[in-house]
């Protein structure tokens, strides 16, 4: 089960994936990445990899990094793939992949005065 997930800070957003498995994995591979959500370009070039094994249903393992997003007072999503094995799960520009994504939040977040 993969669970991306966005948090934003004034100067940066953190993004990470959850990924619960559901039964042994001797190699599990991750990405987790940037994207507008406005129809603007994505960020999967600089996409987070992460590798990892399960050697049983239901463990839990975060993939995780900051990132400053490059245009300010946008709205941002984190996109996530995962797939058994060790090579990128990021999928290739036009690809049709259907992978998941966070709720998108505005960056930086509004402050009140």
């Amino acid at each position: 089960m993969l669970n991306p997930c966005i948090k934003p800070s004034a100067d940066s957003v953190q993004i990470w994936l959850d990924v619960t498995s559901l039964e042994p994995v001797a190699e599990y591979a991750m990405d987790v990445w940037l994207v507008h959500t406005e129809g603007q370009q994505d960020q999967r070039d600089a996409a987070h990899h992460c590798q990892t094994s399960f050697t049983e249903a239901g463990q839990t393992y975060r993939c995780e990094t900051t990132v400053t997003p490059p245009v300010p007072g946008h709205h941002y999503a984190a996109a996530a793939g995962g797939d058994p094995g060790t090579g990128s799960t990021v999928p290739a520009p036009g690809s049709g992949y259907v992978g998941s994504q966070s709720g998108d939040v505005l960056w930086p977040p509004l402050t009140s005065n």
